[in-house]
């Protein structure tokens, strides 16, 4: 059974207690964590990747957008029956909380699996591009099995190919870094 929202919230959690605090740089950069969480592999990814950049001195903040959703509600909780309308009016204000949140953000951390791409994820990154900030992905899986879209490929201002690369990634200095796996 795959891990609920709730799980992973309380797992998010969890990490921020244990690993903020740590020294930050000058100038730490503030990030805007776009990932899918709809299976455990995807939940998992956020989680580590989380982790990760919460240890990383070059960042200073880091919003992740299922810990702002409107009103504090997970709406794929089968505790609480939501008429169309709060559905509605959640949806609304917890894609303007997060596009605000990209604005306000120096950068995108971008976490895919293209075995199963995220089309909000795509979004997020395409918002990130247009407002002229960089995205760096962490491209997750077997990138020869299942190649990357290249509008996704060619949106990254460099990338990484496993959680534990984002502890050291130098967010103040994104070194530019061609994308080499597959293209479709």
């Amino acid at each position: 059974m795959a891990k609920s929202e709730e799980q992973i919230i309380s797992e998010l959690n969890v990490a921020r207690e244990t690993y903020s605090g740590g020294t930050k740089v000058p100038g730490a950069k503030s990030v805007y964590l776009g990932s899918p969480w709809f299976d455990d592999t995807q939940a998992n990814l956020l989680i580590e990747a989380y982790k990760n950049l919460l240890q990383n001195p070059t960042i200073g903040h880091i919003h992740v957008p299922l810990l702002h959703q409107y009103q504090g509600q997970v709406l794929s909780s089968g505790e609480t029956d939501h008429s169309d309308a709060f559905k509605y009016e959640w949806a609304t204000k917890t894609f303007e909380a997060d596009v605000t949140a990209m604005k306000n953000t120096d950068l995108t951390v971008a976490l895919e699996t293209p075995s199963d791409v995220d089309t909000g994820t795509s979004w997020e990154m395409g918002f990130t591009v247009a407002s002229q900030k960089p995205v760096v992905a962490l491209f997750s899986g077997d990138l020869d099995e299942h190649p990357v879209n290249l509008m996704e490929s060619f949106s990254v201002s460099s990338y990484v190919t496993s959680p534990e690369e984002l502890k050291k990634f130098n967010f103040l200095d994104i070194a530019p870094r061609k994308f080499e796996g597959k293209i479709i």
